[in-house]
């Protein structure tokens, strides 16, 4: 391959037959040109579906653009990354997971931007958007209005942590190669390790955009690497701080600030993870633990107490441990009360909503088993007996619907006009036609744990009861007035 390009794009192939095409097209599609400017490297880490013969196919059918790559054995994502790398001949380089895409400006958008600005930066990049599983902006979008410069010192906030929404100067990535021995964010360190060379990077506005696919079938390598190993903890962390921290130092000398900041953000996260105990035994505990507190005292209080991923019980936490003083169960105790707190609060809430639309029918005379009629259900069990449940019980009882008993976790401490069970006691064989939840707040959890109990009867939120109501006078249709609702 002897043509000379703008841009290499290196995607790194592993059983990624049902996305590769669609990666590739929007490489194929970049308004840039691809068969003048982009030169297309496959590197095929032993991939056992039908990939490899998807690449080859894009190689017979572009062969002065597309070189197929084919590891001898499994090596990893930075392997693939870094082999391509000797195989690029474009001015900048781009490291493309093989399930992503890019907007189809991005090329463009981003060569013009550091051709402009190349006695300043070495990498530009743009924001992300997720897709597939999960729709929406990344977490560390900037959404600047312009196309701008990012100073590691001015700008610490403003942080990049993938490899792949950027395009790098070739020459530069060449002399800073993926680390082959770490296996979760080397593609972090390698981003930032490329900042450190000018300690700037260009950044581009929203029209710009990179899609980051969360699959929903959570096969892709960052759910694999995610996954709470003793790996994650222990030796992938080691290898993140370090990794940054010693460039920083070497070429600095100095910790730069946005390299703080950026380990900070990692760090954040273990400080309000709870399943250490799962996973490491008592050993492994103190060498973590350890591993923490070392990377906090490379850290200025400043950072810490800055780091807006964190709540402010965990930013103290951090500050603590980093001079000694191991507040994690205290703080672990005190989040479990917040959350608890909240719960209830938000719980109350629904509650009252539900009692306020519930006394705004009773005002309108509207009927309340319409609904039941409406669905044929002549025989009901009601879930959550106290309260609201209390009131639809009373509602219901000179009707025709027939209430069967009632379910409630706290059924021994229930007083109430129908038999009330336990939801996990053995039941009366007669089947209801539905089961009615009052406990709305719950009401998916609750579902969930009667289906494993076996129950496959229909189940309804008391919220979709009312909906059903109020849509009836909506519509303006005429329903039952009387003393019940």
């Amino acid at each position: 391959m002897d043509k000379t390009f703008k841009i290499s794009t290196i995607v790194p192939v592993y059983n990624t037959e049902k996305y590769l095409s669609e990666t590739v097209d929007c490489v194929l599609g970049q308004t840039i040109g691809f068969s003048e400017n982009i030169q297309l490297i496959f590197v095929d880490d032993c991939s056992t579906d039908r990939s490899g013969e998807i690449c080859k196919e894009y190689e017979r059918l572009y062969p002065e653009n597309t070189q197929y790559i084919k590891l001898e054995v499994n090596s990893g994502v930075s392997a693939a990354r870094n082999t391509g790398l000797k195989y690029a001949k474009g001015k900048y380089v781009n490291f493309l997971d093989s399930d992503d895409k890019w907007s189809e400006n991005a090329y463009q958008r981003l060569f013009d931007f550091l051709e402009e600005h190349r006695d300043e930066i070495d990498m530009a990049s743009s924001d992300v958007w997720y897709f597939e599983a999960k729709e929406g902006p990344h977490m560390l979008n900037q959404c600047h209005e312009e196309d701008c410069i990012i100073d590691m010192e001015r700008d610490y906030r403003e942080l990049r942590s993938l490899g792949s929404n950027c395009l790098v100067r070739r020459k530069v990535a060449e002399a800073f190669p993926f680390n082959e021995k770490q296996k979760c964010w080397e593609d972090s360190v390698f981003i930032n390790t490329v900042i450190l060379n000018k300690r700037k990077y260009g950044m581009l506005k929203g029209d710009v955009r990179f899609y980051y696919r969360l699959r929903t079938d959570c096969s892709s390598a960052s759910n694999r690497l995610y996954r709470r190993t003793k790996r994650y903890y222990l030796e992938d962390l080691a290898y993140f701080f370090w990794g940054i921290y010693g460039e920083s130092m070497k070429r600095c000398g100095y910790f730069v600030p946005m390299c703080q900041y950026f380990v900070m953000n990692a760090v954040q996260a273990r400080f309000q993870d709870e399943n250490t105990a799962k996973v490491l035994n008592e050993d492994e505990r103190k060498a973590y633990g350890k591993l923490l507190k070392e990377i906090l005292e490379k850290i200025e209080d400043k950072y810490i107490l800055e780091i807006v991923y964190a709540d402010e019980l965990c930013r103290k936490a951090m500050l603590a441990y980093k001079y000694g003083a191991d507040m994690w169960k205290d703080i672990v105790k005190l989040r479990r009360e917040k959350v608890s707190i909240y719960r209830r609060m938000n719980r109350t809430k629904t509650n009252n909503r539900l009692l306020v639309r519930w006394f705004r029918a009773i005002q309108k005379g509207k009927c309340r088993y319409s609904y039941f009629e409406e669905n044929g259900y002549k025989k009901i069990v009601v879930y959550g007996v106290s309260d609201i449940g209390e009131l639809l019980i009373e509602e219901l009882k000179d009707t025709d619907i027939e209430i069967l008993y009632g379910l409630d976790k706290r059924a021994d401490k229930i007083t109430a006009e129908i038999p009330v069970y336990k939801p996990n006691e053995r039941l009366p064989l007669a089947p209801p036609d539905v089961i009615v939840v009052t406990a709305v707040y719950f009401f998916e959890e609750i579902v969930g744990e009667l289906r494993e109990n076996g129950m496959n009867i229909p189940m309804v939120s008391l919220e979709e009861v009312l909906d059903f109501m109020e849509q009836e006078a909506a519509d303006g249709e005429i329903i039952h007035t009387g003393s019940h609702l």
